[in-house]
């Protein structure tokens, strides 16, 4: 399971929905309205659905999902990032300050002397 474990049997039905939404590729090209329209959640809801297993929004949900892919299609695949970001729907400025973002937290992790090192 993809979500923070917890006594979280009452979502199992909501998880089970979004991974089946996730299974989709059109998933990759929804925002936060489409996704409460097809789970059936209030934006309200599901932001505090969204809190409690992921410590994250609904909008970063996605956003990290479709980072997730692009980077799957950079690395499988001979699409070119220019098609990717179109295909999911994700602006390049997004895109790229998304990857600088993921690499200063690799450089400030590389760098702490607490983080453990296996």
């Amino acid at each position: 399971r993809d979500y923070k474990e917890k006594d979280n049997n009452k979502y199992d039905k909501f998880i089970e929905r979004l991974n089946d939404l996730k299974s989709n590729v059109r998933f990759f090209t929804l925002g936060v309205n489409d996704l409460t329209y097809e789970l059936g959640y209030s934006r309200t809801h599901l932001n505090r659905i969204f809190y409690e297993l992921f410590n994250m929004s609904p909008h970063d949900y996605l956003l990290n999902s479709k980072m997730e892919y692009a980077a799957q299609l950079l690395e499988y695949t001979d699409y070119s990032v220019k098609e990717i970001l179109a295909t999911n729907q994700i602006s390049s400025g997004t895109f790229y300050r998304e990857v600088n973002r993921l690499k200063l937290k690799k450089l400030k992790r590389k760098d702490d002397p607490s983080a453990s090192h296996n």
